[in-house]
């Protein structure tokens, strides 16, 4: 899964994507940009997309 941000502003903003359900031992073994656990089953990406810009990030790959 790939996430497409964009941003017609002047000036940068910060996107948060939320992915729930991270139950037991699941881990993120692959990602575009590092991620924080926000709570045991939730990570927490703070995206930055630029002025009059885009970005991207590619959804993680979890192991259970």
């Amino acid at each position: 899964m790939r996430y497409e941000f964009s941003n017609a502003l002047p000036r940068p903003v910060t996107v948060k994507l939320l992915q729930e359900g991270l139950w037991g031992d699941s881990r993120i073994t692959a990602e575009s940009q590092k991620s924080a656990r926000r709570q045991a089953e939730t990570a927490e990406w703070a995206v930055t997309v630029p002025a009059n810009g885009k970005a991207s990030l590619t959804a993680p790959r979890t192991r259970y």
